[in-house]
């Protein structure tokens, strides 16, 4: 066979040094011996290789043959490199061709969901995953939803919906392939209770949702809805419905026949009517339970009356008329909000409603912002013959009306409540309407409270002037302005600024306590029935009594140190002269609370704050003769920190006609909290840290009468128990049972308790339901829970944790 010419193309390249390795030995003897040991094996010659004749194959693969090239000798790893650049070439070719064969076309896959710019799951995962957790959470998707996906329907009932028409939705990816293990187990599904799907475009809602019996809460505000399916209301458990910023012109009848519902808004809608008897009036009054075709379908429950639950209605921003509220207005409403609807165009009209408002007894909050009230819809005799009108209202809103103050004065004056036109609705009394009337105040609470308080106390009352006209004179001559002085310029006047002058200054305040003290004795035995009269007076002087906050400071009576007198012989201060103010504190008597000489004071009908920290020289009450009633009816701030005050307390009492600085004649003991509670009714603050209590003190019916609002009890919202004996919160957990079930208390007003540093072995977790803001228990002996739950998440953290333990 004749040799053929190579067809690799020649190319510059370098000749390899030695050809040695590419050329066949000569013979076979050139070939190495095998081993004696073993026996011999022919071996292998090698020999050229010569080109095998073309065959039809070869041709079609290579229909145009590169022409010949003259024979070039070149390494192994070169032409290796060269056919595979070939073979790379080839390869491009043939998929850059036309597909002539549908066997190799690719058929069209759905497309996969895009990412999400927030994070989330994608739809169909968020869907499966709700089958778990029981809430679905699909709002502002993007693109945005035009309707409710069907795999909702698919995933979790086993359904297909109907299709809306005008709707198309776009078909969700396949969920990726899960093992067997990640499909969730039977005792893990939960039924969905919460859906939303607000700030979306969703035009319709399948029929299909009432099949989701057990859903509670439904928020589909800011979408294109224009109206509801005729099954949306067999939702019976629906508690919490929000439609606002849709375009719904109406609302099915049956609706309002939902048993459950406490929450409901149809805010910034086009709904004409609220027709609340439309489902009960005639032959239209549905059963409590509506039986359906199919025998294992579940019975729907439907209520006797317009909403039984109700409690927020919200119609702001629709066309309502007052023609067009219905007269079966739900009974249980406490916040009604009619603003920005067309009311007020017909003073009748307004008038009727109004009426048919004022019996509802529950009603605390009723809005009419925007609206087109004025002056003739509030007459002296809307409310005339209307028995207990509006006996619950604390709000009435009417700003940017046509209506003004003095017009709102006689239209309300039949109900007999104080009107305010200022100040938060949450810090009035009961018997008080809080009333809004002109432009929106854009401050917050906390802004429009500290005002008043400055103004209050910037401008104290004026007394009344009881002393007949002076004849006119002519104008007297302005009083110099006082000049007030720095404290080193008043010592350098008493001559203070040398050692040896407060040395002499010690001395003349001790020879003079040692004078009053004496001619205090003899004014005591002298005439025993009438105290002294500085004694009666002391304390309203400005070092104790504080006329502006209305603030009684009684100084401390601890036993303080002897102090290390100077060694000098004309040194003749004594160790109970260090203050010029000695003298006056020592006429106080030393009971921790001296009540019959606070009781005597001109100031005690309008004292506010009681201060008696550190008064732990003689640890006990001195009461006045009339007994243990209610003394001090303004008081609302009372501290006893660091006193040392036992459970039970000594009790003294001073008999009728006695001198109070004297020592009284009958002395009892009495438990420290129940007499705080009698004594004074109107505390909101109570400060006991650093005394001596225990948990015996602490007792349910104690802390519910301490803590709890009465017919004549304020109820406290601080309570200061910090470093005392404390080992337990027994009288606090019968509180915490109060909320069991209940999310409001309304005798509740604690916002603060403060247990540091006791020896609280364990926090109860029921003490979770208590709505505290401020929730204070570092440095007690308990482990559980950790000091950093509180650390990081607060007071609310705390209390989250705590209900999360609850059985």
């Amino acid at each position: 066979m004749s040799s053929q010419k190579s067809r690799i193309p020649a190319t510059p390249l370098r000749r390899p040094a030695s050809t040695k390795s590419l050329r066949t030995p000569a013979s076979p003897s050139t070939t190495r011996s095998p081993s004696p040991t073993k026996p011999s094996t022919p071996t292998r010659l090698r020999t050229k290789s010569t080109a095998k004749a073309s065959t039809p194959r070869a041709a079609a693969s290579s229909p145009t043959p590169a022409p010949a090239l003259p024979k070039t000798n070149i390494s192994i790893r070169e032409a290796i490199a060269l056919k595979r650049a070939e073979a790379k070439k080839s390869q491009l070719q043939r998929n850059s061709a036309d597909l002539t064969d549908l066997q190799d076309a690719v058929p069209d896959a759905v497309p996969a969901e895009e990412a999400d710019l927030l994070g989330r799951r994608p739809i169909r995962e968020t869907i499966e995953k709700s089958k778990t957790t029981g809430s679905l959470n699909l709002c502002a998707r993007d693109p945005p939803l035009q309707c409710l996906p069907s795999a909702l329907f698919e995933i979790i009932l086993s359904i297909t919906p109907g299709k809306i028409s005008g709707v198309d939705e776009q078909a969700l990816p396949p969920s990726p392939q899960k093992t067997s293990h990640a499909a969730p187990a039977w005792y893990e599904i939960q039924d969905l209770t919460i859906l939303k799907a607000f700030n979306n475009e969703i035009v319709a809602i399948q029929p299909e949702i009432s099949m989701f019996g057990s859903l509670k809460t439904i928020d589909l505000h800011n979408n294109k809805l224009s109206a509801l399916p005729e099954s949306f209301p067999d939702l019976a458990n629906l508690s919490v419905l929000d439609l606002s910023y849709n375009s719904l012109t109406s609302i099915p009848p049956l609706l309002w026949a939902l048993p459950e519902l406490t929450y409901l808004n149809l805010s910034f809608n086009g709904i004409e009517a609220l027709d609340f008897g439309a489902a009960f009036d005639g032959d239209r009054v549905k059963p409590s339970t509506t039986p359906t075709s199919d025998f294992f379908a579940p019975q729907i429950q439907r209520s006797s009356k317009p909403c039984p639950r109700l409690v927020t209605l919200e119609v702001r921003g629709n066309k309502l008329t007052p023609q067009s509220i219905g007269e079966r207005i739900p009974t249980a409403l406490s916040k009604l909000d009619l603003s920005e609807n067309p009311i007020g165009e017909d003073p009748s009209d307004v008038k009727t409603l109004l009426r048919r408002l004022s019996v509802l007894q529950n009603l605390k909050e009723l809005r009419f912002d925007k609206t087109q009230i004025t002056d003739r819809s509030f007459a002296s005799d809307v409310f005339q013959d209307v028995a207990s009108a509006f006996s619950s209202l604390q709000l009435i809103s009417l700003e940017e009306c046509k209506v003004t103050v003095p017009a709102i004065e006689t239209g309300l004056a039949p109900l007999k409540r104080d009107m305010r036109f200022t100040g938060p609705a949450d810090k009035l009394s009961p018997d008080s309407i809080r009333v809004v009337v002109g432009k929106k105040d854009l401050r917050e609470p906390w802004e429009i409270e500290a005002e008043e308080r400055f103004n209050r106390t910037r401008s104290p009352a004026a007394a009344p002037n009881t002393s007949p006209p002076a004849a006119p004179t002519r104008a007297k001559p302005v009083a110099p302005k006082e000049v007030v002085k720095e404290a080193w310029e008043i010592e350098a006047e008493q001559g203070l600024l040398t050692e040896g002058g407060r040395r002499r200054a010690r001395a003349e305040a001790a020879r003079k306590a040692e004078a009053e003290l004496l001619e205090k004795h003899q004014n005591e035995s002298s005439s025993p029935a009438s105290p002294p009269p500085q004694v009666a007076s002391l304390l309203a002087a400005p070092q104790y009594y504080n006329a502006s906050t209305h603030t009684l400071t009684l100084p401390s009576s601890t036993v303080t140190k002897p102090i290390k007198q100077h060694a000098r012989a004309f040194s003749f201060a004594g160790p109970s002269a260090l203050t010029g103010d000695v003298d006056s504190n020592l006429a106080i008597p030393t009971p921790t609370l001296p009540l019959a000489l606070i009781t005597v004071q001109p100031f005690q009908d309008t004292l506010k704050v009681l201060v008696c920290n550190s008064r732990r020289k003689d640890r006990s009450i001195m009461l006045p003769s009339q007994g243990e009633g209610p003394v001090l009816p303004r008081l609302t701030d009372l501290e006893f920190e660091g006193c040392q005050l036992p459970n039970d307390v000594a009790v003294s009492r001073v008999e009728e006609g006695a001198n109070p600085a004297s020592a009284p004649t009958t002395q009892t003991t009495q438990p420290l909290l129940p007499l705080l509670t009698n004594l004074f009714p109107t505390l909101t603050y109570l400060n006991l840290a650093h005394n001596m209590l225990t948990s015996a003190a602490l007792t349910p019916d104690v802390v519910s009468a301490l803590v709890l609002a009465g017919p004549s009890r304020a109820g406290l919202r601080q309570l200061a128990l910090r470093g005392n004996r404390i080992d337990g919160l027994e009288g606090f957990e019968a509180l915490a049972s109060r909320f069991k079930g209940n999310r409001e208390v309304e005798e509740y007003k604690l916002e603060e308790l403060d247990v540091r540093e006791n020896e609280i072995a364990r926090l109860p977790p029921i003490l979770g339901l208590l709505p505290l803001d401020v929730f204070l228990v570092e440095g007690n002996i308990f482990r559980v829970p950790q000091r950093k739950v509180w650390e990081r998440e607060g007071s609310r953290g705390l209390l989250s944790w705590l209900r999360g333990r609850i059985e």
